[in-house]
């Protein structure tokens, strides 16, 4: 789904913000955080954060989507898409908190 939201384009903007329910409910199990599952969990933490990033227009209630994103964090154990994930969300401060760039 990361991939879908990070280079699919707009043919696959509307399918990105359908997936996003089933990725938080997947993060939401109680078991998502366990050894076993804790790489999908948070590999689902990443996908929505592409996906909010690069399809936010496509995505009702962006803010509220945003908001329950930042509570699926930290991701400390997927190593190859916390930086994006992390980039994402340095990409929102700045945007939400930030809105003049400083030159």
């Amino acid at each position: 789904m990361g991939v879908a939201g990070h280079h699919g384009g707009p043919q696959f903007a509307g399918f990105c913000a359908m997936a996003l329910e089933p990725l938080f409910q997947s993060i939401a199990r109680a078991d998502a955080r366990s050894e076993e599952h804790v790489y999908a969990t948070e590999n689902a933490c990443a996908a929505i954060a592409k996906i909010i990033h690069f399809n936010a227009s496509t995505i009702p209630n962006i803010d509220t989507v945003i908001a329950s994103w930042l509570d699926t964090l930290p991701i400390v154990n997927d190593e190859e898409e916390a930086p994006h994930a992390y980039n994402i969300l340095m990409d929102l401060a700045e945007k939400y908190f930030c809105p003049t760039s400083y030159s």
